[in-house]
């Protein structure tokens, strides 16, 4: 998950100007790296706010992005899907300037110690150490 935060102790959800809302929590779904038209990489991340409507990023690489016209058509095809469900693309580097907490849990279901089962990995990364580990 993701989320945002505004001032400590605010508990009141507010609409950014870019679409996302703060004090709010939202999932990842995805992360892809692409090349563009230039041959330079991308790296993207699906995040989806759990609301499912259309409260969505209206940024770079959002739905209606000019942006994607940046990559080759077969990669555009497989990556864009413009639909009111709170899916969207973003960069990374967006995601890291607008959000403020990052939790990952992995569900693994496979053999462990001799047990079989799903074994949870829960790992929350300060946002200082963010850049540092997705640069």
């Amino acid at each position: 998950t993701s989320a945002i935060y505004g001032a400590k102790g605010d508990t009141t959800e507010e609409r950014m100007p870019n679409g996302l809302w703060r004090k709010h929590a939202y999932s990842i779904l995805r992360i892809e790296m692409a090349r563009n038209n230039k041959g330079e990489t991308v790296r993207l991340i699906r995040i989806r706010n759990p609301w499912g409507n259309s409260a969505e990023f209206t940024g770079q690489w959002s739905d209606k992005s000019r942006m994607w016209e940046t990559i080759p058509k077969h990669t555009r095809e497989k990556l864009l899907v413009r639909e009111i469900d709170g899916a969207f693309w973003m960069s990374i580097e967006d995601w890291i300037a607008n959000f403020s907490e990052y939790t990952f849990c992995m569900m693994p279901d496979n053999t462990y110690s001799g047990v079989v089962g799903t074994y949870f990995i829960y790992l929350k990364i300060p946002r200082v150490l963010t850049k540092t580990l997705f640069s």
